[in-house]
């Protein structure tokens, strides 16, 4: 059944014209073997498929009722089409772009990071400090220098207490430590009380003479099991 197909395919191509050109003929080589009709069943390949005959190229488009059409009036007609139709009106690429109402008061922003990120990683970088601001872009101090970013990455930065007085560094304590010694509390000792009891002297494990005439050594606690 399947070499039916393919002897099939290989006629309809090579009957082609250009039969080099294969891949610009098979569409229409697949669509006619859809649509001839087979003459053991009487139908086609579509009609056993979809239950309907398929729509061929030519059945799409309408014969001319008219065989000698005027050019005069064709262009009359072309004419007053055109001047009904009215043209569609383009659409406007300005995208709107939100911007925060307390950025241009804030004096701290944050700054979007719009490269690759990690996991995991904060979407901004900041706090930092205003310097100037325009209506398109602020002057921020990064690092060691001023940078220029837009609006668009910036969002205000709100703190609970003044950036000020959270980042001042503490100075170091003027006050002199004193000058006379200080004298540390008398340490008592109290004596013992405890009478000295003298350890148990620990009995040495008896040898014990093997055939060879070599002494073996036993674990202390193995000492009762030994004969």
């Amino acid at each position: 059944m399947v070499e039916r197909l393919h002897r099939q395919h290989k006629a309809a191509l090579i009957s082609q014209p250009n039969p080099n050109n294969w891949s610009d003929n098979l569409p229409l080589v697949l669509l006619g073997l859809r649509s001839s009709v087979k003459d053991d069943l009487h139908s086609t390949s579509a009609e056993l498929v979809a239950g309907i005959t398929i729509c061929l190229p030519g059945e799409y488009v309408q014969p001319s009722t008219d065989a000698n059409p005027n050019p005069s009036q064709f262009v009359q007609q072309l004419e007053d089409r055109m001047s009904h139709l009215r043209p569609i009106p383009t659409r406007s690429s300005f995208t709107h772009v939100f911007v925060h109402n307390d950025l241009y008061t804030s004096p701290f922003v944050f700054i979007r990071n719009n490269a690759v990120r990690k996991p995991l990683t904060p979407p901004y970088d900041g706090p930092f400090k205003v310097l100037s601001s325009t209506d398109k872009y602020f002057v921020v101090q990064k690092a060691d220098k001023p940078d220029t970013v837009s609006i668009d990455r910036l969002k205000p930065a709100y703190f609970d207490t003044p950036p000020s007085r959270a980042t001042r560094t503490l100075s170091p304590s003027t006050e002199t430590p004193p000058t006379h010694p200080v004298d540390d509390p008398p340490s008592i000792i109290t004596p013992d009380t405890t009478p000295h009891r003298p350890a148990p002297p620990q009995q040495q494990p008896s040898l014990v003479t093997r055939r060879s005439g070599r002494y073996a050594r036993y674990p202390f606690r193995f000492h009762d099991f030994v004969s």
